[in-house]
C-alpha cells in the first residue's frame, strides 16, 4: 500500500510541475511583444538608442525626420513633443481597406551619445463605408487603444493592436535610419543603467 501511494505521487507531483512550467513560460510571452502598458495602464511603445552624436546634431536630424513624417513638433530645451497618425488597414481575401486612423503621442528627449523617445496615447477613429461605397472616418467617434472591447469585437481590436505595433515598429525603424544617417560607425560599449540616470 504505502509503495502504491508513493508510485501514484510522482506522475501527480511530475504533472504539477510541467504544469508551472508551462504557466510560468506562458506568463512570459505577451500578445503585445515589445508593446506594452505604462504605469498609467496606458499602450506606449518606449526605446533608448545611443548614437555617439552631439546633441546639436541629434537635435537636427530628428526635426528633419519628424518634417518628412508630418508630425507636429512642441520643443522645450532638451525634450521635443508632438502629435502624429498612422492608418491601419484591413483584409479580406485580396483586397484591403482602411479600418482606422491611429493618433497617437510623440516624446522625445536626448543628451549627448543618445536619445531616448516614446509614442504613446493611442486614440482610434475608425472608418465607415459611405453611401457611395467609400470609406470615410466616423465622426466624433474617438476611441483609446486601451479600451477592451466586449467579446464580439475583440478580435478586430486584437488584429487592430497588431497593426498598430506593426505601424510603431516600423516608424522606430525609419527614425533610426534617420539618425544614424552618415554616422561615424563606432563600435559602442554597454553601459549599466543605475537608478534614474539613463
Amino acid at each position: 500500500m504505502f509503495l502504491r501511494l508513493q508510485l501514484c505521487g510522482k506522475p501527480v507531483f511530475l504533472l504539477c510541475y510541467l504544469v508551472c512550467i508551462c504557466s510560468t513560460l506562458a506568463g512570459q510571452t505577451s500578445s503585445a511583444g515589445r508593446f506594452s502598458k505604462d504605469e498609467n495602464d496606458k499602450f506606449t511603445w518606449y526605446e533608448v538608442v545611443h548614437e555617439p552624436l552631439p546633441s546639436d546634431t541629434l537635435f537636427s536630424r530628428m526635426q528633419g525626420f519628424l518634417a518628412a513624417e508630418g508630425i507636429k513638433v512642441l520643443q522645450s530645451g532638451q525634450e521635443m513633443g508632438g502629435e502624429g497618425l498612422f492608418r491601419i488597414s484591413r483584409s479580406a481575401l485580396v483586397s484591403a481597406h482602411p479600418a482606422a486612423r491611429i493618433s497617437f503621442s510623440f516624446h522625445m528627449e536626448w543628451k549627448e551619445g543618445k536619445y531616448r523617445y516614446w509614442l504613446t496615447n493611442f486614440t482610434s477613429t475608425p472608418f465607415k463605408r459611405n453611401r457611395y461605397g467609400q470609406f470615410e472616418l466616423q465622426q466624433g467617434i474617438s476611441t483609446p487603444l486601451e479600451e477592451e472591447p466586449g467579446s464580439l469585437n475583440r478580435k478586430n481590436w486584437e488584429a487592430d493592436l497588431k497593426s498598430v505595433e506593426g505601424a510603431a515598429r516600423r516608424f522606430s525603424v525609419r527614425m533610426r535610419l534617420a539618425m544614424a544617417r552618415s554616422a561615424p560607425a563606432q563600435a559602442s560599449q554597454p553601459r549599466v543603467v543605475k537608478g534614474s540616470d539613463w
